[in-house]
């Protein structure tokens, strides 16, 4: 009879055994799904008439997220390389790594989203972790 390939570690047991490495790639994918969404949801619209397009530019939705998506690319760079620098050397903790990525999704979703635009103190400062 054939055997079952049981693999040694659980996915979860992975990402725990390598969390800033795991905070560098869900800090890229967040940078990398707003770029998508920012293409996708307000992008096209602009492809239209030259009536869309001030429509959507001067939409406060496409005010909001633009700036959003715009301070995300700015800060994931520095966090994605101190997350790398960190699983490099093997320093760094599971909290500091989980807290960082969990926040900056939390503020993406939270100041986009959820609060439109309000200011959203506690998941944009604790992103910085």
């Amino acid at each position: 009879p054939q055997q079952k390939f049981i693999p040694s570690y659980t996915m979860m047991e992975k990402l725990m055994d390598e969390p800033h490495l795991t905070a560098a790639v869900a800090l890229l994918c967040l940078a990398l799904l707003m770029g998508f969404y920012m293409s996708l949801a307000f992008r096209v619209k602009i492809l239209g008439s030259k009536e869309e397009y001030i429509k959507t530019i001067a939409s406060k939705s496409f005010k909001i997220v633009s700036n959003v998506q715009l301070n995300n690319a700015e800060w994931a760079p520095f966090h994605i390389i101190c997350h790398l620098y960190l699983h490099s050397k093997g320093a760094g903790s599971i909290l500091s790594a989980l807290m960082s990525a969990v926040f900056s999704i939390l503020f993406v979703l939270n100041k986009a989203f959820i609060f439109q635009g309000q200011p959203a103190p506690i998941s944009a400062t604790l992103r910085y972790v």
